[in-house]
């Protein structure tokens, strides 16, 4: 089991700027600039053997 997420990137650029503004928290843990996402939906434990149909189908929406 995998665990699975649908995210999209952000663009390097706004990812820099992002980080830049990840400070001065106390007891705050921010993740690495290229480890920045927008996560969409969180799935949680995945059978692996369908994370391959999984992608083709969520591939085939972005022509919408």
């Amino acid at each position: 089991m995998k665990r699975l997420f649908i995210a999209l990137k952000i663009p390097n650029k706004i990812k820099f700027r992002i980080s830049e503004l990840c400070s001065g928290l106390p007891g705050a843990g921010f993740s690495s600039s290229e480890n920045l996402h927008v996560t969409l939906r969180f799935i949680g434990d995945f059978d692996e053997t369908l994370i391959d149909p999984l992608c083709e189908e969520l591939m085939s929406l972005s022509s919408y």
